[in-house]
């Protein structure tokens, strides 16, 4: 289990030094079919009440759990109770944030919801 959870970081994460290279590019626009977004309070058994929103999806055969920086998403689902939201077909833009602790972590920048 120990593995997975390594494998799963690695692949939310680059190293800075190679984020621009080897055709790795800063931002990706790609679709999805579901979206799952879940609002909570990452560090609260730690004392920080600070709540966020992850959307998680699966792409290319993987599985990902990232951190929404979309304003608009974020200051919606943030109204909300903490729980989990469905949102169906969506297209994403995904992007590498700034160095943070020696690596860039992956974020969606952006949620564009196919007109129902």
């Amino acid at each position: 289990m120990a593995q997975r959870i390594q494998h799963a970081q690695r692949k939310k994460r680059s190293n800075p030094a190679t984020a621009g290279k080897r055709g790795n590019n800063s931002l990706k626009l790609i679709y999805v079919d579901k979206l799952y977004l879940c609002v909570f309070a990452p560090g609260e058994a730690f004392g920080n009440s600070k709540r966020r929103v992850q959307g998680r999806f699966r792409f290319s055969e993987n599985d990902y759990a990232l951190w929404i920086t979309d304003p608009d998403i974020e200051t919606a689902y943030l109204k909300r109770e903490n729980g989990n939201y469905d949102l169906s077909e969506c297209y994403l833009t995904i992007s590498l944030g700034e160095p943070h602790k020696g690596y860039c972590y992956k974020l969606i920048a952006a949620v564009m919801e196919r007109p129902r």
